[in-house]
């Protein structure tokens, strides 16, 4: 895994026109977002047990307790998009922007209105990131 530093969560988003790996500091908090919103994606579509799969993920990072809130802003940021979530390769995907954006901005919160929760399940994986060991 690339995220090896310690560093607080700085509301900084990447750009979803630049390979993730171009930013090798100060990301960590929303590569770990890319990472684990493509561990989720995955384990769905290979039946495979989301939570299961996200704590494997984030334990190392000391944000193991964000498991279960991170699986609720999945399924929720899934329902609001009505449509499966898009994943992005080396270059983030839309979807993968705008999740990153709504957690560490709150941004894209307005273009959820129809689901009053993932706002609250959003500031709660933001305070995870923040107390991590990243």
């Amino acid at each position: 895994m690339y995220l090896m530093t310690h560093r607080p969560f700085s509301g900084d988003i990447v750009p979803f026109d630049r390979p993730i790996d171009v930013y090798p500091h100060a990301f960590e908090p929303a590569r770990l977002v890319v990472a684990a919103a493509r561990c989720w994606v995955t384990a769905r579509k290979e039946a495979i047990a989301t939570k299961a799969s996200l704590y494997d993920l984030l334990a190392p990072f000391g944000c193991e307790a964000m498991t279960m809130s991170f699986d609720k802003l999945m399924a929720l940021f899934q329902e609001c998009l009505a449509r499966p979530i898009q994943l992005g390769d080396a270059f983030l995907s839309s979807d993968e922007q705008a999740l990153v954006d709504l957690i560490n901005r709150m941004e894209a919160a307005g273009a959820y209105t129809d689901c009053l929760e993932i706002k609250a399940v959003a500031l709660e994986c933001r305070r995870y990131l923040r107390n991590s060991k990243i």
